[in-house]
């Protein structure tokens, strides 16, 4: 007999409406949710995560992580760390109207 082909994981998706792929993008949920509470907006933190983890892929003098990192830590947990422990911020160029 022969081998039976490998079955490829079928792609999940993290939320109902988004369309990221679980095997392509995988976070820490317990870390999302606290950097969350810390910046209260979804968009304004994707912002500031998916900058910051440029800033590690690229490497040079922001590639450092300004956290104790373990094995296998990926870039967006990093981030997300580095957020939750006020090591990174942001800031609005022009913030919006109080009401």
């Amino acid at each position: 007999m022969g081998k039976l082909p490998l079955r490829r994981p079928v792609p999940r998706l993290v939320s109902p409406t988004c369309k990221c792929r679980r095997d392509i993008f995988d976070v820490n949920s317990e870390l999302m949710k606290k950097a969350l509470e810390k910046v209260g907006n979804p968009h304004i933190l994707v912002n500031v995560i998916s900058r910051r983890v440029r800033q590690l892929n690229g490497g040079g003098g922001y590639g450092r992580p300004l956290v104790d990192v373990p094995p296998g830590m990926g870039a967006a947990d990093i981030a997300m760390t580095e957020l939750i422990e006020d090591k990174i911020g942001w800031e609005f160029e022009n913030p919006p109207p109080t009401e």
